[in-house]
């Protein structure tokens, strides 16, 4: 003997959305960055928080889990120079604006 359930239109439309729900809507590359900045995550914990995000399929495909690992360089590394053994801010406004210091008192 074979059962057959059916759903009611009410059950079917319940289901429906339950489904629709179900699936999550992901982090893109923007989103990713503003949370890992918005939680002041280090280099490594930006990158494991991004990797579990992609495993959970939060994580748009389009944003890359990798973006974090050089991410000091792209942003920090031109307003610094190097002579001899001696590192040193060539740019302390432009670094300062960077991190979204907006004054800057060369004398503080």
């Amino acid at each position: 003997m074979e059962w057959e359930f059916k759903l009611t239109d009410a059950e079917s439309e319940d289901s429906s959305n339950e489904s629709k729900q179900a699936a999550p809507e992901q982090f893109n590359q923007l989103e990713l960055n503003d949370l890992v900045r918005d939680l002041d995550l280090f280099k490594q914990a930006a990158e494991i928080l991004a990797s579990r995000l992609n495993e959970k399929h939060v994580l748009h495909s389009s944003a890359k889990v990798s973006c974090f690992r050089k991410r000091d360089e792209e942003l920090f590394l031109s307003f610094f120079k190097e002579e001899k053994q001696l590192v040193y801010c060539e740019d302390v406004p432009g670094l300062l604006s960077q991190l979204d210091i907006p004054s800057y008192n060369p004398e503080e």
